[in-house]
């Protein structure tokens, strides 16, 4: 009967001191989970408003697991921001991730459904309202793919034009462009062959030909119209 007792006990002590290394490693597992949660995100390249809003948005990845935090994660909140040219990711363990930003260069602005956008040189539009700019940006005027705008502005740089000189771009439906000089000088385009035109219009400029308040038309195959004073026309 002794003996009956004794072996209860150490049954038991046995399911005790289980249960108590099993709290232990379980209370140990989770504070050195918890070890590798993230609690610093480190933004590069940003300004002070600019990073804030970021920061809002990644808020959610703070304290959540640094190892099962996915760079697609990361990257759908950044493809929110259209401003983003590049970013680099990086994961500094045990628990700090560090963002570096590039954003693109703005080179025009136009309207979209009565809304006030940048375009990017990333090919993307920007919405305005979030952003002050010191730069007087040329503005481009009609339903334009933005593709064609970029060629054109890889078009204009292909031959040093002083893409500073532009006030304004204009698209037509046929897919061609008119160039509004700040002289005011109108450059009319035609849709194929633009990069030739543009060479023509540089040298009849480099000679000297061209005055203010005119209009210089390629649009016809082989041929320049100049017409010297367009308030007539």
């Amino acid at each position: 009967m002794h003996q009956l007792i004794n072996k209860k006990k150490i049954y038991l002590y046995f399911l005790i001191f289980i249960f108590l290394t099993t709290a232990i490693n379980t209370n140990y597992s989770t504070s050195f989970s918890k070890y590798f949660d993230v609690k610093s995100i480190d933004i590069i390249g940003l300004n002070f408003e600019d990073q804030n809003r970021l920061e809002e948005n990644l808020s959610i990845l703070k304290n959540k697991n640094i190892f099962f935090i996915k760079n697609n994660e990361l990257i759908n909140i950044l493809e929110q921001y259209n401003e983003f040219e590049d970013y680099k990711i990086q994961k500094i363990f045990p628990y700090k991730l560090k963002i570096q930003i590039r954003k693109t260069k703005y080179i025009a602005k136009t309207i979209i459904d009565g809304k006030e956008f940048l375009i990017g040189e990333n090919k993307k539009f920007i919405e305005f309202e979030n952003y002050m700019l010191d730069q007087n940006l040329p503005v481009v005027f009609g339903n334009f793919p933005i593709q064609s705008f970029i060629n054109l502005q890889e078009n204009l740089k292909e031959i040093n034009f002083d893409l500073d000189r532009i006030d304004s771009y204009f698209f037509f439906k046929s897919g061609r462009w008119d160039i509004e000089m700040k002289n005011n000088i109108t450059i009319k385009l035609p849709s194929k062959n633009q990069s030739a035109s543009l060479k023509s219009y540089n040298l009849l400029e480099k000679k000297k030909q061209l005055k203010a308040n005119s209009i210089i038309d390629f649009r016809i195959k082989n041929k320049i119209i100049v017409l010297n004073d367009k308030t007539k026309n």
